[in-house]
């Protein structure tokens, strides 16, 4: 059976909430679907997202004339126990709204899936048609390219876990604090969660902690490699000392903000959280180059010459990893801060290819006092007419060289005709 506060639960927890007010030059009032009263705002901006005044719930703004009649839906997760174990039931929940009033709503059960009792999943069921006939019924769920019901994200009910998981290996998973937290229900996927304590039983301390957003990343697949997964301890987990931890804490970091801090500590560093979030909007890890100047400078380049063009980012990031590796001075402020980015930029790709070919050159000629002596066992091949030339090349790199020209693949061949297990010939 359903708890007898589902349905409450599906009205005021899952489906969104709004804030409906009549439109108007002066607007003072509107009222709040979850609570529902009546309360003072003033200036509301339709679809904007805010909170109501009186419950503190969030909500969305919308207007009666333009906006009063709304479509919600959501989905809703339910985990209850049963003589073999578990199951979880998952719900899409509906409500219209008709000028700003609620009309009639309610839920459906899509999925079910079955645990043992310590949460390994047995079944996967779905209510759907079964196979070509007309009966609907509950189905066993197939490999998931071929699911009928396709499951979201889902907001779990979350006022029995802490009763049912006791004495279970997920007793101490946090799963109660993860999926609500003050107004804020955690969308989610169950068997994530599930999955992810199980690699990672930190993950209790991380969200005790408030750090829902690396556990919602982590549990995701996120790239976390700094993250210390065998760590108990909230700071030993991220690696973080006093200063840096201190930074983050209470900041509900996203794991790009996690990964910019502790590299940051790694490179002895010292940002605000301003700064932090700034690097970690990038697409590139600028933190290597950093030190070579100051956090500030470097923000400031960024912001003044490159604004808005992220790609101009991806671009800087490429000009300082050139130049770096070519061997520059990157503490010169003209290396570090080009004032035409675009034009150093593909001086910087020239070189680097210049660089690359005379590598390349050099390597090739190591090669030829070895190979010397099979073109001279294979000098027999060589012949000419009135019309064509066919010879043995000369040296080595002029493979390399035939391979550009042409545009193909000779080159690859290098290491074989330089240990006489391959001939090439070139026709002229």
């Amino acid at each position: 059976e359903l708890p007898k506060d589902f349905d409450d639960f599906v009205d005021r927890e899952v489906l969104p909430q709004y804030l409906f007010y009549d439109a108007g030059r002066k607007v003072t009032k509107g009222h709040c679907t979850h609570c529902g009263r009546e309360v003072k705002i003033r200036n509301p901006h339709y679809g904007d997202a805010g909170e109501c005044p009186s419950c503190k719930h969030p909500v969305t703004y919308r207007s009666r004339k333009k906006g009063g009649n709304v479509n919600a839906r959501g989905y809703a997760g339910l985990l209850q126990k049963t003589k073999e174990g578990y199951v979880y039931r998952y719900f899409e929940c509906y409500r219209k709204f008709r000028n700003g009033q609620k009309e009639n709503g309610g839920h459906w059960e899509l999925i079910r899936i079955t645990y043992d009792r310590n949460l390994k999943k047995i079944h996967e069921f779905e209510y759907e048609q079964y196979k070509q006939t007309d009966w609907v019924r509950w189905c066993y769920r197939a490999g998931w390219r071929y699911y009928e019901v396709v499951e979201h994200e889902a907001i779990l009910y979350n006022r029995n876990l802490k009763q049912i998981l006791k004495g279970t290996p997920f007793q101490y998973s946090a799963m109660e604090c993860f999926v609500k937290r003050g107004k804020y229900r955690e969308k989610m996927y169950l068997d994530q969660y599930i999955d992810g304590y199980r690699r990672m039983p930190g993950i209790e301390q991380l969200v005790k902690c408030g750090f829902y957003r690396i556990v919602k990343e982590e549990i995701q697949g996120y790239n976390t490699g700094y993250l210390k997964k065998k760590e108990r301890s909230c700071k030993k987990i991220l690696g973080l000392s006093g200063e840096y931890y201190q930074l983050l804490a209470g900041k509900n970091p996203s794991v790009r903000e996690y990964n910019t801090t502790y590299e940051m500590q790694e490179k002895g560093l010292h940002p605000t959280w301003r700064q932090i979030q700034f690097f970690a909007r990038l697409q590139r890890k600028f933190t290597r180059y950093i030190r070579y100047t100051t956090i500030h400078k470097m923000e400031r380049y960024i912001k003044e010459v490159l604004g808005e063009d992220k790609r101009g980012a991806v671009d800087y990031h490429d000009y300082l990893k050139m130049a770096e590796e070519l061997g520059y001075n990157m503490r010169e402020p003209w290396i570090l801060f080009p004032k035409n980015l675009e034009q150093r930029h593909e001086e910087l790709i020239e070189e680097s290819r210049e660089r690359e070919i005379k590598a390349k050159e050099d390597l090739d000629n190591k090669k030829d006092k070895k190979y010397e002596q099979y073109r001279k066992r294979d000098s027999y091949l060589e012949m000419e007419t009135e019309q064509f030339l066919l010879r043995l090349p000369k040296r080595i790199h002029e493979i390399r060289q035939e391979g550009n020209a042409m545009h193909h693949c000779v080159a690859t061949y290098i290491d074989r005709v330089a240990k006489g297990e391959t001939t090439i010939l070139f026709l002229r």
